[in-house]
């Protein structure tokens, strides 16, 4: 009887060894797949952040784009701004001079008229 109480604790023993084994490779599997699964995520945040950085620095870009194109329009408008005062300074000297041929003409036809 001892003989099979050990023959039956032996088979127990390799029955839970290769339990034991059946779960040890179940759990590797498990974790190889968690690692792969890891591995996709990280790659998917880089994938992110990298998509984040070129849309700051494309908004960067326009951003400097626009401050250009802002920077060229008031250039522009002080240029025309600077054009009208010129042309308003001529018109007022046209209008000068031609007040002054206007006086010298009543000047003229009142020693006329005398």
């Amino acid at each position: 009887r001892a003989k099979m109480d050990l023959k039956r604790e032996k088979e127990r023993r390799e029955a839970a060894e290769i339990q034991a084994a059946e779960t040890d490779k179940m759990v590797e599997m498990q974790a190889a797949r968690h690692q792969r699964a890891v591995e996709k995520l990280q790659q998917d945040i880089a994938t992110l952040k990298e998509a984040v950085r070129r849309a700051q620095e494309d908004k960067q870009t326009h951003a400097a784009s626009e401050s250009v194109e802002l920077l060229e329009a008031h250039r522009q408008l002080e240029e025309m701004t600077a054009i009208i005062r010129r042309k308003d300074l001529c018109l007022k000297n046209a209008q000068s001079s031609l007040d002054e041929v206007r006086s010298t003409l009543d000047i003229t036809e009142q020693e006329g008229a005398e």
